[in-house]
């Protein structure tokens, strides 16, 4: 039987700042003071907020390393009075991975992502309308709140495992996403509980800037179906 590395991965020098900080308060506060190897072997959360319009896009990186893991795109597209599309999605860098088939999963609250999972759901939700058939949608993610992408990321060859908390409002033809928090296990192949922000081995770090947006443009409207 292969062997499993449970060697950590070697963290931002940004995530290192955040244990620093947070081994010098567990310092004044009386409490043990982490070892490296100890600090490494953590789940780093980042609490967010951050909208999306039509056509919107955003970079994010749940390492803090400067590098894109994933970048969330809201496309909108329409033809004339015809026809229009939308579709919110979370496109990987190479290596990385979103769970689902075909569509990405909306996981609950204390699903596992693990590597029993099947990652290939890069499409989150999608709404299409036409003159003659009205309004049709598709995904798990069609008025969702509070839900979690499970997600796959390569760091330095080796296959972590984290998720991304997301809210979607579908509203006629456009899709309104919202970014509320995300998480990373720094142990190679160890499974991480989706929503899980506290406990011993939850460490909490601040958001580094997350990107920019762009709103887009309001579509046209067509009767539901």
């Amino acid at each position: 039987m292969k062997r499993i590395s449970r060697k950590p991965s070697k963290l931002s020098d940004s995530v290192y700042r955040q244990l620093n900080m947070y081994a010098l308060a567990a310092t004044a506060a009386g409490v043990g003071v982490l070892t490296p190897a100890q600090a490494s072997a953590k789940v780093i959360y980042t609490p967010a907020y951050q909208t999306l319009g039509p056509r919107g896009s955003l970079k994010l990186s749940l390492t803090h390393d400067g590098a894109t893991d994933f970048v969330l795109q809201d496309l909108f597209q329409t033809h004339s009075n015809l026809w229009g599309s939308a579709t919110f999605s979370a496109k990987p860098a190479k290596g990385n991975g979103i769970v689902g088939h075909h569509y990405a999963s909306a996981l609950n609250a204390g699903a596992r992502v693990s590597r029993d999972r099947r990652f290939s759901g890069p499409v989150i939700a999608y709404v299409h309308w036409d003159a003659d058939l009205g309004y049709y949608y598709l995904g798990n993610w069609i008025n969702v709140g509070s839900h979690y992408l499970g997600i796959k990321l390569r760091i330095k060859g080796e296959n972590h495992y984290g998720w991304a908390r997301l809210s979607v409002k579908v509203q006629g033809l456009h899709i309104y996403p919202a970014l509320t928090g995300y998480a990373y296990e720094t142990i190679p192949n160890k499974p991480i509980i989706a929503g899980k922000t506290k406990g011993q081995d939850v460490i909490a770090v601040e958001p580094d800037s997350l990107g920019t947006f762009a709103a887009g443009t309001a579509g046209h409207r067509g009767r539901s179906h």
